[in-house]
């Protein structure tokens, strides 16, 4: 993890099972940009997602007549953790209950607590270079960048407001770009 500044006090902690990571595990690795809920103003509960399923924003087809098969019960799995997801990013956005940044240290576990840096320059791995309906669209400096309920970082405005870009990435393209969290810059 790439970290130009930190500003003290912009630190909240979660459990991890609150928190939604790239791998869509609940367990994020430091430096991984997260999406956590919590309870929002609008005092409407959020999912806890113990299923162990991936979240994903594919469900896979899940085809078993009278018995299932492994296969189905992961791609179930999935898929329930899928919904909750987006659940909380639509509770989020109508509550204002999301909270992006960055995760501060590596859980080894959904019980973890984890530390989400929300200020700070930090070098994002991963960012696509696309906007809303997977459109190609190079990322410039100053552009503003979105995350999703499944924690892609791109420039796709129906996710919640992560950052702004402050190096830049070719059109179609994923990988790192630095972005500097907080309050919108534009």
């Amino acid at each position: 993890m790439a970290q130009n500044f930190k500003q003290p006090g912009k630190v909240l902690t979660f459990l991890g099972s609150q928190l939604v990571c790239p791998a869509g595990n609940n367990k994020p690795t430091a430096g991984d940009p997260v999406i956590g809920f919590k309870a929002n103003g609008a005092g409407l509960p959020v999912f806890v997602d113990a299923t162990g399923g991936v979240v994903s924003q594919n469900l896979a087809a899940i085809a078993a007549g009278a018995a299932y098969a492994q296969a189905d019960l992961v791609a179930i799995k999935n898929a329930i953790a899928s919904m909750a997801a987006s659940i909380n990013l639509l509770l989020a956005l109508v509550g204002g209950s999301a909270v992006v940044g960055v995760a501060e240290v590596t859980a080894s576990a959904v019980t973890d607590n984890v530390p989400v840096n929300q200020v700070g320059v930090y070098t994002i791995a991963g960012v696509v270079a696309k906007t809303n309906g997977a459109v190609n669209s190079a990322i410039a400096v100053g552009d503003r960048l979105y995350i999703s309920a499944a924690a892609v970082v791109s420039k796709d405005s129906s996710g919640v407001y992560f950052g702004t870009a402050v190096t830049t990435l070719a059109g179609g393209a994923t990988g790192p770009v630095d972005v500097s969290l907080g309050p919108s810059q534009v």
